[in-house]
């Protein structure tokens, strides 16, 4: 599915390529002027993208404190439990085993939510960004008059000379420092 997507992908391009540059068409007339920009590049070195991953790895680090001390706390209880097992009649230890394993379902649950709550907050908060770094590759693009402007994971191949990374990147911090 994913190849044949990137196939009609590949082919779109090379055919609208192929119509901008028909030596007939109106457009050749102009100058045709590509542009390419690495998406990747943009949101790790933008100024919003490192403090994205800090935000993160803030929300990371207080999320793994939290489960450390649940943690803690369900070890205390085993602990508890095992060094008492043998002076306790039959339904305190059931009832502090019971108590243990609910602890150990509330921290494995507790855990896995965590993770996918904060991956999905990566994830929105990447979309977001993206969707921010379209409208100023639009704002470029426009600006400078460009035909076309492609994202690099998609190309093979293509050259520095129409590599716009930096252009966006330096743009895209502009509106970073201008809303803080």
């Amino acid at each position: 599915m994913k190849s044949a997507f990137l196939n009609k992908k590949i082919c779109f391009c090379f055919f609208l390529l192929a119509f901008l540059t028909f030596p007939g068409n109106t457009f050749a007339k102009n100058a045709v002027k590509v542009g390419v920009v690495d998406l990747d590049k943009v949101m790790n070195e933008s100024l919003a993208g490192k403090a994205l991953k800090v935000d993160i790895e803030k929300e990371i680090m207080k999320t793994g404190q939290l489960i450390k001390k649940k943690e803690a706390e369900t070890k205390k209880l085993r602990d508890e439990l095992n060094q008492q097992s043998s002076v306790l009649s039959e339904s305190i230890r059931k009832k502090k085993e019971a108590e243990y394993r609910q602890k150990l379902r509330e921290l494995k649950r507790f855990a896995n939510d965590s993770e996918v709550e904060l991956k999905n907050r990566g994830n929105e908060l990447s979309k977001k960004m993206i969707r921010d770094i379209s409208k100023i590759v639009n704002e470029v693009g426009k600006k400078e008059k460009f035909s076309i402007i492609f994202e690099r994971k998609g190309l093979f191949f293509y050259s520095d000379a129409v590599d716009i990374s930096d252009k966006v990147l330096k743009a895209f911090d502009e509106k970073f420092k201008k809303k803080k």
